[in-house]
């Protein structure tokens, strides 16, 4: 192995490796293979966010452009505070009820086990889950956040 091969194989390896057993993703079928709905929604907000940072500014319905920087601060804390440890279960659960957005939640990984993990490490799923979730809250700005707040 040449000097520095060995960083860039590192650094491939949480892509390749399973977020639960560590196995090589690379050569295993998948075991819970998800789309549909929740696969159309997390392209589509994804595409939003950067068409949104091309931009640089955000369509934001009854307040005209948003600046990304300010639309990603917000998005950020709605993440932030969706995966804030105390009842974050309780918090996803209400707003994928409220959103129509239909998750197992016995299916995702139990969120006590991200603990000190960050969301980019998370299992693809759980963070199309997260990502949707966010982005429904940023709809209809402000009064789907407003309704939120004001529940949690």
């Amino acid at each position: 192995m040449q000097p520095g091969n060995q960083s860039r194989i590192y650094l491939l390896d949480p892509i390749r490796s399973c977020w639960s057993c560590g196995g090589n993703v690379g050569i295993a079928p998948p075991s819970s293979p998800w789309g549909g709905d929740l696969l159309d929604m997390t392209l589509s907000i994804q595409e939003n966010i950067l068409a949104g940072v091309c931009r640089g500014a955000f369509d934001a319905p009854g307040h005209g452009h948003v600046f990304s920087r300010a639309y990603l601060d917000a998005f950020y804390s709605i993440v932030r505070s969706l995966t804030a440890l105390i009842g974050s279960s309780t918090r996803m659960k209400h707003v994928g009820r409220v959103s129509g957005i239909e998750f197992v939640p016995h299916q995702a990984k139990p969120l006590g086990l991200y603990r000190g993990i960050d969301i980019e490490d998370w299992r693809a799923e759980d963070r199309a889950i997260l990502l949707c979730l966010a982005g429904w809250l940023m709809g209809d700005w402000p009064t789907r956040l407003v309704a939120y707040a004001g529940k949690s």
